[in-house]
């Protein structure tokens, strides 16, 4: 029969426990440095988008129909688009 576990191969030392916690800091500092180098929308550009959605729901609330209503908040959506462009 076979056994199912498979074949562990041991270091012959243990590996020192502050060895290990220095490997895990560095590998979360070096994480946190990428994604801290990346974001989709800038801080000013999602401050844009905020006062420009403000200004399309004014808009949109003094609208007659329910196609005009549309139409605006269309708009600002592709005025949000191109600001996060």
């Amino acid at each position: 029969m076979v056994n199912p576990d498979p074949i562990r191969v041991r270091s012959s030392e243990p590996r020192a426990l502050d060895d290990h916690a220095r490997d895990n800091l560095r590998f979360i500092r070096e994480t946190m440095e990428r994604a801290g180098s990346f974001t989709a929308v800038p801080g000013w550009g999602g401050i844009a988008m905020g006062i420009t959605a403000l200004g399309a729901a004014a808009i949109a609330s003094t609208q007659a129909s329910p196609m005009a209503w549309l139409l605006t908040w269309i708009a600002e959506a592709a005025l949000a688009i191109a600001i996060a462009a």
